[in-house]
């Protein structure tokens, strides 16, 4: 299993925009996973997007967890498992797979057993006969990716941009308080763009930071893009019993372009 201070390197071809759509917080194997919203998002992964795995896939009920407990799972955690494997697997073999990190919930095997869930998952599948390894992080994927690299001269032409993904912490009852966490983060990671999972709560926004260039003796301002990605869950169970509202729920999709940086994002309820 590699560092998640690794950087994960991915070259696109000229002239192609990436289009990432953040997929997180499943929690199949919950009574609460929407089979059926799920279902509907596979059939909106065309060819050229690549899917951002961020964490939370299954709902992994043990013993020892806070909310659900194992005897409350529709399905054995073996089964959640291969779940993931057999749905996702596709697009897997088509290249789509752009990364993957572990959530909270996949920890609880980690903490009791040692048992990474979706590093499992990512050594099983398969593009181009080899394994997806070292695609995946246990915390934190540090991802670049380039345009055009080798292909022109063009710097308009080869833009190249930085991607953080990691599940998430914390949260709270409101949107802002799981907002602050990952604007705090930006100062550190300095990430083009930063998505993120775990509170439920759909989130994107634009923020900046400054940093020094000393070399060329300037103080300059750098933009950053944040995005939250929604989760998979009918309202009811855990959030229910601690009083919490429901979450909005959404398409997310994010464009980076081939032809100068530029960030897009498309939500859509």
């Amino acid at each position: 299993m590699l560092n998640d201070l690794m950087p994960i390197t991915v070259d696109f071809k000229k002239g192609t925009d990436i289009h990432l759509v953040p997929l997180g917080d499943l929690h199949y194997g919950s009574r609460n996973f929407s089979m059926a919203r799920f279902q509907e998002f596979k059939k909106s992964i065309t060819p050229e997007k690549q899917l951002v795995l961020v964490g939370d896939m299954i709902d992994n009920g043990t013993r020892n967890s806070v909310g659900a407990a194992c005897y409350e799972q529709s399905v054995s955690i073996a089964e959640q498992k291969e779940f993931i494997y057999e749905e996702l697997k596709e697009f897997a073999e088509n290249g789509q797979i752009l990364c993957c990190v572990g959530g909270n919930h996949e920890r609880r095997s980690y903490r009791e057993t040692m048992t990474d869930i979706m590093y499992d998952v990512m050594c099983r599948w398969r593009y181009n006969g080899e394994g997806l390894e070292d695609r995946y992080r246990p915390s934190m994927a540090f991802c670049i990716l380039r345009i055009g690299k080798g292909e022109t001269t063009d710097h308009e032409l080869r833009p190249s941009y930085t991607v953080v993904v990691g599940h998430g912490a914390g949260g709270g009852m409101y949107i802002g308080s799981g907002a602050n966490r990952l604007e705090r983060f930006i100062s550190v990671s300095n990430a083009d763009l930063i998505i993120s999972g775990h509170t439920h709560k759909p989130l994107t926004f634009p923020t900046s930071s400054l940093f020094i260039d000393a070399r060329n003796g300037k103080v300059l301002e750098q933009q950053h893009t944040v995005v939250v990605c929604s989760s998979f869950m009918d309202y009811g169970g855990y959030p229910l019993d601690k009083m919490l509202c429901p979450t909005g729920k959404v398409s997310q999709e994010v464009v980076l372009s081939s032809k100068g940086k530029h960030i897009t994002v498309i939500q859509s309820t």
